[in-house]
């Protein structure tokens, strides 16, 4: 099948394609759309692009020849330097050595999840470490607000610089007192009347309670369906240990990676700025709503962060140009089985439905971005397997 390449830009490759009409598998009965969905999949394959976004099919006045059967743009790659030989890279790694202060941090949360409450005899405000069961009501207007309301509310106090309105209502507070407050109505609130609205909150103290936390003996290891403390003790030192290699990994994958694009300099394509600028974008921005910030100051912050959120942006597109260049070398691919599977995690997480996800996923570009991501996550498992480690102290 003849066709010529133009390079249109640093990431932008140019086809114009003559399909064979005596081809086999237009003997075979293909459609039109078939046979241009495969001239144009065998024309990539031929040419070893991997492309970033669908291709863009351009109008007829835009091929060379009238024997020429179409013509289509593709974002591509940049030029990307990477060594030829992996394993001559080096990469610095911490050795994961247990430290008895995490093991004594993971047996506190693990006998506080067992606690029991017991109430707080004397006449006193609440403290840190305190336990609090609350009930909350608001209103708005006199009207109860559905969905921001709390009974038997349990709060644990810990020493914090910010606090909600409801936990500095509560501290203010002894047994059996109430106190009403005004924030406002979050902006996710099912009642697009009340978002971002004015709402009188009734914090209502009912006790102040101190945790009894069980002793880390064979008793709580029974309880927690071990046959001995010395079962449990494994399991939590493995679950530390497993956290820390994790941890080790993802700093020297940062320390290789930094490595690597040191001194490169290539034009970043369209897609891969466009998806990691969204990223960090919602990122920031929910990290922002879970400070309790409404709409409209988020906007405000998003505009002051614009600078560092494009400078992290470009961080991780080049990063993921690096990665993708490696997979493409490497001929990577992400099967349907692979894809399914992370829809199907997605999913879980987000709560949503997997059947319809999976529909809405392969029947958009969204499949093209997620094949990007895991190209992108296969890539750094395969340089990192064959780089050369160095254990350092």
């Amino acid at each position: 099948m003849p066709y010529s390449v133009e390079r249109i830009s640093p990431t932008v490759l140019r086809f114009h394609v003559t399909v064979d009409k005596a081809a086999p598998e237009a003997d075979m009965g293909a459609s039109e759309h078939d046979l241009l969905d495969l001239s144009i999949q065998e024309t990539l394959r031929q040419e070893g692009i991997l492309p970033l976004s669908p291709v863009r099919l351009l109008p007829a006045e835009e091929r060379k020849t009238p024997e020429e059967s179409f013509c289509f743009e593709a974002e591509t790659l940049p030029d990307v330097a990477i060594p030829e030989d992996l394993s001559t890279i080096k990469v610095a790694v911490e050795e994961p050595l247990p430290d008895p202060r995490e093991f004594q941090h993971a047996v506190m949360e693990l006998r506080r999840s067992r606690a029991s409450l017991h109430a707080v005899e004397e006449r006193r405000q609440p403290r840190d470490g305190d336990v609090l069961r609350l009930n909350i009501s608001a209103f708005s207007d006199g009207r109860k607000v559905p969905g921001m309301g709390r009974e038997g509310f349990t709060m644990l106090l810990r020493p914090m610089s910010e606090m909600s309105e409801v936990e500095s209502a509560a501290r203010s507070l002894f047994a059996g007192e109430s106190r009403t407050v005004t924030t406002l109505c979050p902006e996710d609130h099912p009642d697009p009347d009340l978002r971002g609205k004015p709402v009188e909150i009734r914090v209502e103290l009912v006790s102040i309670n101190r945790e009894e936390l069980p002793d880390f003996d064979e008793a709580l290891a029974k309880d927690m369906g071990f046959s001995s403390l010395d079962k449990l003790k494994h399991a939590v030192f493995e679950r530390i240990m497993g956290e820390k290699i994790r941890n080790i990994q993802s700093r020297a994958q940062k320390r290789l990676l930094d490595t690597l694009l040191e001194g490169q300099h290539f034009l970043l394509p369209d897609t891969l700025m466009a998806m990691n600028r969204e990223d960090c974008l919602q990122e920031a921005r929910s990290g922002l709503r879970r400070q309790g910030k409404n709409d409209k100051e988020i906007a405000a912050l998003l505009e002051e962060m614009r600078d560092d959120i494009t400078e992290q942006a470009t961080y991780r597109a080049r990063v993921q140009a690096l990665l993708l260049s490696l997979a493409s070398r490497e001929h990577m691919e992400i099967s349907q089985e692979e894809a399914d599977r992370q829809i199907l995690k997605i999913a879980e997480l987000s709560h949503q439905e997997y059947e319809k996800l999976h529909d809405t996923v392969w029947k958009s570009r969204l499949i093209h971005d997620l094949q990007l991501r895991l190209l992108s996550a296969k890539a750094l498992q395969f340089l990192y397997k064959h780089v050369e480690k160095v254990v350092v102290d």
